[in-house]
């Protein structure tokens, strides 16, 4: 179960998909004791776990920042982001037909921005 800082349910079990074990199926090493006199060293030549499945924290934080290669769509017209401009009196955001159009005279700082999405499900009604 998946809470909001509320601790209103977002997301049930029934919506949650079984991903694996971070157990490992099986661990096997080698080590190799050498003994002089009074004197032992000990080696671990080879070392490892096999299987299992693991979550990664560090490309989970990329994607979620905006900074992993996921996340790239969008972002600016090379990755298919879309033109508009902030209108200054609505805040509303206006499509734009091209990437080439310039801003018009109602647009919040004269600026067009290109990193426009339809997140998908939603249907544009511009």
């Amino acid at each position: 179960m998946v809470v909001d800082k509320k601790m209103v349910i977002i997301s049930k079990k029934e919506n949650l998909l079984y991903a694996g074990s971070a157990a490992p199926k099986f661990i096997a090493g080698f080590t190799n004791t050498f003994r002089y006199k009074n004197f032992s060293l000990s080696a671990h030549i080879i070392d490892g776990s096999f299987g299992g499945k693991l979550l990664s924290l560090t490309n989970n934080f990329l994607k979620s920042s905006g900074a992993g290669k996921e996340s790239l769509f969008g972002r600016d017209e090379e990755y298919g982001g879309l033109a508009y401009y902030i209108d200054k009196d609505t805040q509303q955001k206006i499509a734009l037909d091209s990437h080439n159009a310039s801003a018009p005279a109602n647009a919040l700082n004269g600026r067009v921005h290109h990193d426009g999405i339809i997140a998908p499900g939603v249907k544009r009604r511009w």
